[in-house]
């Protein structure tokens, strides 16, 4: 067999194995048009993509601290450890009163600060003003790992002196 023969029988062949399976479709079933099956394979590709780089951090270990001076209170949140890496929404929420309270909720809210990805190593902080006033405060924070779910921790209550400075502390 010459090469044209060859060329063209493998051609022929690729055209009815096509043909034959175009009448195995039910007589109602639509075709899909190249440009339908390129878009669909595409957004396959697409979400498998995302679906690999997705992150993945197992944990977190994140700290809060409430400190004071120089007429301010702030809490600090730290992302000291991620194992993997991940995404690490974190809020913080700086709270005060002048009476002993005995829940966050009894407080007035003074600042709120949110970071949608907290980094191993560094620090989101929330600052508010004592206004020369002391006042029991109280500092919660948020965080959600990778879409794992929220968790809280609280410090305080502590009180402070209008310069900021700590006299007594109700640690939970």
């Amino acid at each position: 067999m010459k090469v044209k023969t060859r060329r063209f029988a493998v051609c022929a062949l690729a055209c009815a194995m096509t043909a034959a399976a175009g009448a195995l479709l039910p007589l109602g079933a639509e075709r899909a048009s190249a440009a339908e099956v390129q878009t669909s394979a595409a957004e396959e590709v697409q979400a498998a993509a995302v679906e690999a780089n997705e992150p993945r951090a197992l944990l977190a270990y994140l700290t809060i601290e409430l400190e004071g001076g120089n007429g301010e209170v702030w809490a600090t949140a730290k992302n000291v450890f991620t194992l993997l890496p991940g995404t690490v929404e974190v809020q913080i929420e700086l709270y005060s009163s002048t009476q002993l309270p005995s829940s966050y909720e009894e407080m007035t809210l003074e600042r709120r600060i949110y970071k949608g990805d907290l980094n191993q190593g560094k620090e989101l902080v929330a600052r508010a003003s004592t206004d020369g006033e002391q006042r029991f405060w109280m500092a919660r924070m948020t965080s959600n790992v990778d879409g794992s779910g929220k968790q809280d921790k609280l410090v305080g209550p502590m009180l402070f002196d209008g310069n900021g400075n700590l006299v007594e502390s109700w640690e939970n």
